[in-house]
């Protein structure tokens, strides 16, 4: 089949040529005697223009010697002789020993390249017949020419093949021997098929022609188009031979179908030019366009009866009418009258026919591609007339056709080119006309603007071409430009008025306006410099074009506006946000005038105001706008607004609320794909907080889900718990119906409120117990449970919910949850963004995040900032800098007790929670010297500089992380320091000894080292600095006021005695025998510090009871709480033996609140007990005077035990 097609190349140059290639196969042999075939192919004896034997014409050059099995030997053969050429085969004898060398031929086959129909011989296997003879015999080709050549040959005569002795024919003897050839014949004169060759000499037999005519359109295509410049000669001369009678016209004309479309065909696309070279240089059929065109008309005037002939036709015709115009290329007007009245009307009724019908799409698409081709030529004349045509006929269905074929159709592209050329020809008129062709039928007018409209639209925003085909888009749009432009002309002429005006009509018109405004291929911006200088130089920025038509159409609208708000709001804004200043200029007074119109009837513009922050939220999200607009937006609203009378207050506060919304969104969708996700947490939550501030729930909500997300991916559990629950709290426990708004996240099935709220409160609660927030967990467990036992009933759910509960309460009291730090941040210069730039944050470490690594952190995110190394705030001068300088420190969060716990004993586990949650208020204490340095003693005046810092919102929260909102500074004096500094050593002493009595199984190391710390005075010199700085007469005579600070720290100082003897006896209890020596040394220090201080500043002693009984005294007493603690006392006291208290016992300490008595609580009854004869007296120490030395004799209780109430 390649050979086949190869000589497409010889057709196209009119070369003849012959081949025949013979593959050949040994069959058995009888004797051992070595044999040897050549081949060779020798004229036949009878041609009297030839010797009667010619030379040996050898395959591929000299004859060929011992060929090998199945091997392919090409031969070619010269026209003249190639009707009396045979193929021969002789065999030579070889006998190796024989003195004679010479090769001897014993037999010989052979077989005719012509057969007798006048045919080439068949493609394929041939079994010849082996002859046997004396070798002059063999070599005389009139003896065996006569002969039959193959065995099939030999049974068409009815002799036997299969017989056991030899048969004579002749003077040769037929061998029981085997020779098989295979041949492959190509050629371009001669023909296998006998149909084909009866079609090329029809003269001959002109009876069988037509006949041969139908049989052509059954040939093999191959064989055809190896033919095809005979074979379309044949044609045309039948046509012409015969031009008094059609008889043959209807044949000739359908084999000339069936040919084109042969060419047509993928597989023999090579030869299309060949028939285009046959087209222009060698057709000479003058009349041949009366023939053809009356059998065109004659089918298209019965398409009915013969679609499917017709259709080949419509798929020929491009060929057919170069036939036509070819055959009278000096009669150019009468080709253009054919065209004009006859083929037109004929191709497009067809045409319309079959779009109508969606039948062969394809043949239709290419016709009237190329119907459209030829008119755009500038050499075909006047062609307005025919433009009429088609678009009269075609347009409609050709848009109809667009409209319901789906974008992924192969031929969607061909139709849109041609509906596109098809507008690109029309001129005004064209347009007019069009109108007029709907008669008074208003409605047809409308049903037509619409689906234009609308297939505009959608082609727009589905381009059927590819991006990168910018010529192609580019003609499209100018295209579509010119038609949407005399399209409004009709709008604004038949259906503006009040009487006609059609509403969805003109609002289709807007949107498609604005989606052409828009679309992605006209945005000049993303080309590259030299691509959009081209493009502008060629079309223009039609973006601009459009964009004044549509400002022209909505001032058009006159009291009708007033139906495009808010509808309108959307596509309008879009348009403006489009980056083309004087497009911007031009179309961004439409928002004042819509506000106005709004305005004018209702009094207001809300419905404006809604619409425009709801699409703008999503138009920055989306890409759209930048600070250029923001600006613009602000000057060009502002202008208007203050020079209106009623408008100047309200519409100034609309556009500062525009402007906050779009400095928020611009910094959002900025760090949007940052990889900084706290960045993005933070813009979140700007833009959230307005959303909350201006109560647009819809969009608060939207951005509340954005921020879930943003602290999932962080694993922020905490945080993300409490965003959704800013979700929740919208929600009540009722039956109300959920509006849409509400449930914009998938995977909540809820219809009410009371549902949605359940789901989010198990999501919630799920979030804090992965956070370690299991008291936040269980108030909205104590909130479910409520609702599941009294207002659902549903017990499955209360039990399981409490079970969570009961776990809860388990790991606040046994988990042990790591304490993170917080940390001051303050970015100061202009290189940061808006929402950091010169600003101050608390943030929240992760679990045992160290400030170092903080810091790496933060630097990461900002590599080029630089770290201040101060803590002092930073002057005007850093924060006007172009750079990013980070200041950042630990702050101490500053405890707030619920009220719940207050004046109650609670555990150190429960406090413990609230010293690093639930917290805003945030202390940095910087050390500033005051005076000269004492080289003795650097406390003297060491003052404490305490900056207190408050956020806008309490940590944890939404965020890890809130701006601070306030600040104010205090300076502690030296005195206070000190007293600060022994109290918090206290508690810590306390603290600790308090832990392992609770848990006897913590590790002894961090007891010892704080023991040490204190006892040793080698190591930190102890309270020892305290008595030089302040425990002087000189420093009482210059300070008289600080004689009450003065006795506070000696009393912290005799406290911390007894906690020390404490902490003492707990190490010794699980000192290890290693550690014994140096526990021994500890006990030792400890004497000598005691000492000491009972000597110099009094002794105290610790309330010891039962820790079963009551395990922590009131942390901030209450008459009530002393009473139940002193009774707890005496029942202590009733029931001491060393074996009891040793079994379990902790020290209590509490202290009374200064300036409160609680003398009148204790009542003389609740401490007395019948049974005892002994006698307790309380030592109450505060800071008030009025209890100082004050002493309460208790009867009966025993004498030994001394105790006094101090703060834990």
């Amino acid at each position: 089949k390649r050979l086949g097609f190869c000589l497409g190349r010889f057709v196209g140059t009119c070369v003849m040529k012959h081949s025949l290639i013979a593959p050949f196969s040994r069959g058995r042999r009888r004797a051992p005697a070595l044999s040897s075939p050549a081949m060779a192919l020798p004229f036949g004896a009878p041609c009297p223009a030839l010797p009667s034997r010619g030379p040996a014409l050898p395959f591929g050059g000299p004859a060929l010697r011992c060929p090998s099995h199945s091997q392919s030997l090409p031969s070619h053969a010269p026209s003249p002789a190639v009707c009396h050429t045979n193929t021969l085969c002789v065999f030579h004898l070889l006998l190796p020993a024989a003195k004679d060398k010479s090769e001897k031929i014993f037999a010989q086959s052979f077989v005719k390249l012509m057969r007798y129909d006048g045919t080439t011989l068949r493609d394929g296997e041939h079994d010849l017949i082996v002859y046997k003879a004396e070798a002059k015999k063999l070599e005389d080709s009139s003896l065996y020419l006569n002969l039959p050549a193959t065995k099939m040959e030999l049974e068409e005569k009815g002799l036997s093949t299969t017989g056991k002795g030899t048969q004579s024919l002749g003077n040769c003897t037929i061998s029981k021997d085997s020779f098989q050839i295979s041949t492959l014949v190509c050629s371009t004169k001669l023909t296998q098929n006998v149909d084909l060759l009866g079609l090329l000499k029809w003269r001959s037999n002109t009876s069988l022609l037509q006949q041969n005519l139908r049989q052509l359109m059954k040939v093999e295509g191959g064989e055809v188009v190896k033919f095809l410049q005979d074979t379309l000669d044949a044609l045309f001369n039948i046509m012409m031979e015969n031009s008094d009678s059609d008889t043959f016209d209807t044949l000739v004309f359908d084999a000339l179908v069936f040919i084109i479309g042969l060419i047509a065909d993928r597989k023999f696309q090579h030869f299309n030019p060949v028939l285009e070279t046959y087209i222009r240089k060698h057709f000479s059929a003058t009349l041949a366009y009366t023939k053809l065109t009356k059998v065109l008309k004659n089918y298209v005037d019965d398409a009915e009866k013969l679609t499917e002939q017709l259709l080949k036709a419509m798929k020929a015709l491009e060929y057919i009418f170069k036939f036509i115009v070819r055959s009278r290329v000096y009669e150019q007007p009468y080709i253009l009258l054919l065209f004009h009245y006859i083929l037109l009307p004929l191709m497009t009724e067809q045409l319309k026919f079959h779009l109508e019908k969606q039948e062969d799409l394809e043949a239709c698409c290419q016709l009237l591609s190329n119907i459209l081709e030829v008119l755009y030529r500038k050499d075909v004349g006047p062609t307005q007339w025919h433009v009429q045509t088609i678009m009269e006929k075609l347009l409609r269905t050709v848009n109809r056709t667009v409209i319901s074929m789906g974008r992924d159709s192969p031929l969607i592209g061909g139709f849109v080119a041609s509906m596109t050329a098809t507008l690109r020809q029309m001129e005004d008129y064209h347009y007019a006309h069009l109108i007029s062709t709907f008669g008074k039928m208003r409605t047809d007018v409308v049903d037509f603007l619409m689906e234009t409209f609308i297939m505009f639209k959608d082609l727009i925003g589905k381009n059927v071409y590819p991006g990168d085909w910018v010529i192609m888009n580019m003609m499209q749009n100018k295209v579509f430009l010119r038609a949407i432009n005399q399209y409004a002309a009709v709008l604004n002429k038949k259906f503006l008025d009040q009487t006609n005006f059609e509403l969805q009509l003109w609002n289709n018109y807007f949107h498609l306006a604005v989606a052409y405004l828009t679309q992605e291929s006209l945005q000049l911006e993303n080309f590259s410099s030299d691509k959009r200088a081209k493009i502008f130089q060629k079309y223009q920025d039609m973006r601009r074009q459009i964009g004044f038509e549509i400002r022209d159409m909505w001032y058009n609208l006159g009291p009708h506006k007033i139906k495009f708000i808010p509808e309108m709001v959307g596509p309008i804004l879009e348009m403006t946000l489009v980056p083309e200043m004087e497009l911007r200029k031009a179309t961004i007074p439409i928002f004042f005038d819509m506000m106005q119109c709004e305005f004018h009837f209702t009094c207001s513009f809300q419905r404006f105001e809604n619409e425009i922050i709801t699409k703008l939220d999503h138009e920055v999200e989306g890409g759209r706008g930048d600070e250029q607009y923001k600006v613009l937006f602000q000057k060009i609203l502002l202008e208007h607004c203050r020079k209106h009378k009623y408008l100047a207050k309200t519409g100034e506060t609309f556009v500062s609320l525009v402007v906050r919304l779009l400095e928020r969104l611009l910094d959002y969708r900025t760090i949007m794909h940052d990889e900084n996700k706290e960045n993005r947490m933070s813009c979140t939550v700007n833009v959230l907080n307005f959303y909350k501030e201006i109560e647009r729930e819809e969009m608060y909500i939207r951005y509340l889900y954005k921020l879930c997300d943003l602290h999932k991916e962080c694993d922020n559990y905490t945080e993300a718990a409490y965003t959704l629950l800013l979700h929740a709290k919208l929600l009540k426990w009722s039956e109300e119906a959920c509006a849409a708004h509400l449930t914009q996240r998938e995977g909540y099935q809820a219809s009410t409120q009371g549902q949605l709220k359940d789901q989010l409160y198990q999501e919630i609660i799920n979030y804090f117990d992965k956070g370690k927030m299991w008291e936040e967990a269980i108030i909205l467990g104590k909130e479910l449970a409520e609702q599941y036992e009294n207002e659902m009933f549903d017990f499955e759910q209360l039990s399981a919910s409490l079970r969570k509960q009961a776990q809860f309460y388990e790991n606040i009291v046994k988990v042990i949850r790591p304490k993170p730090d917080y940390f001051a941040v303050g970015y100061y210069g202009l290189g940061f963004p808006s929402f950091l730039r010169n600003k101050m944050f608390i943030y929240r470490g992760k679990e045992y995040e160290r400030r170092e690594d903080f810091e790496a952190r933060l630097l990461t995110q900002f590599p080029n900032a630089d770290k201040m190394k101060t803590t002092t705030p930073p002057s005007e001068d850093i924060k006007n800098l172009p750079s990013q300088c980070i200041q950042c420190f630990t702050v101490k969060p500053i405890l707030e007790l619920p009220p719940k716990f207050q004046n109650k004993p609670v555990s150190e586990q429960i406090v413990s929670f609230y010293t690093v949650n639930e917290v805003h208020k945030f202390q940095y204490s910087r050390p500033v010297r005051k005076g000269e340095k004492d080289p003795d003693n650097e406390f003297a005046n060491m003052w404490i500089e305490r900056t207190t810092y408050a956020t806008a919102y309490k940590l944890p929260g939404i965020l890890r992380w809130f701006e601070v909102k306030s600040v104010s500074t205090e300076e502690i004096s030296p005195l206070e320091n000190a007293m600060e500094t022994m109290q918090l050593t206290n508690e810590k002493i306390s603290n600790m000894v308090q832990r392992h009595l609770s848990d006897p199984n913590l590790p002894i190391n961090p007891l010892s080292m704080l023991l040490n710390g204190i006892v040793d005075p080698a190591v930190m010199g102890g309270f020892t600095n305290y008595e030089k700085a302040f425990f002087t007469e000189k420093y009482q005579e210059e300070h008289p006021d600080d004689q009450e600070k003065l006795e506070k720290l000696k009393d912290l100082i005799a406290w911390q005695i007894p906690y020390l003897a404490d902490g003492v006896r707990i190490h010794g209890e699980k000192v290890t025998e290693a550690l014994r020596p140096f526990h021994d040394r500890l006990e030792a220090c400890f004497k000598q510090l005691k000492e000491k201080v009972e000597k110099q500043y009094g002794v105290k002693t610790l309330v010891r009871c039962l820790f079963k009984l009551f395990p922590h005294p009131p942390i901030c007493p209450t008459p009530s709480s002393l009473l139940l603690f002193y009774g707890l006392l005496i029942l202590s006291s009733l029931t001491s033996s060393p074996s009891f208290q040793s079994e379990r016992e902790c020290a209590l300490l509490t202290e009374f609140p200064p300036n409160f008595s609680y003398l009148s609580a204790l009542a003389p009854d609740v401490l007395t007990h019948p049974h005892t004869h002994t006698h307790m007296f309380v030592w109450l120490s505060s800071w008030g005077p009025e209890y100082r030395n004050c002493m309460l004799p208790c009867p009966n209780l025993n004498p030994e035990l001394n105790l006094t109430l101090i703060q834990p």
